[in-house]
């Protein structure tokens, strides 16, 4: 996410969450896991079609739109506010 957030281009194994930061072939490419020739075809691809960085500025872009402190900060607040919401009801369901 920091390489991204800096305009960077992203060659990662897919894994993990890996996939809710890179586009592939938006922001950086995704190559298949423990592959390591697809993560040099992934270095090759980067090279050969990254004019201008266009790639490295869709990669800010996502990390911006996806993952500002306000949208993540948002996304707990629902996630609490919907604990919250449950244990309400599983208590008076309980009382």
């Amino acid at each position: 996410m920091e390489a991204l957030a800096c305009a960077t281009p992203v060659v990662a194994f897919n894994v993990g969450g890996i996939v809710d930061m890179i586009e592939h072939m938006i922001n950086g490419y995704i190559a298949e896991y423990m592959n390591s020739e697809d993560l040099f075809k992934g270095l090759l691809w980067i090279i050969k079609n990254n004019d201008k960085n266009i790639l490295g500025m869709n990669g800010r872009k996502t990390v911006v739109d996806k993952f500002s402190p306000e949208i993540v900060a948002s996304k707990y607040c629902n996630v609490y506010a919907e604990i919250t919401e449950r244990q309400k009801i599983n208590f008076k369901e309980n009382s």
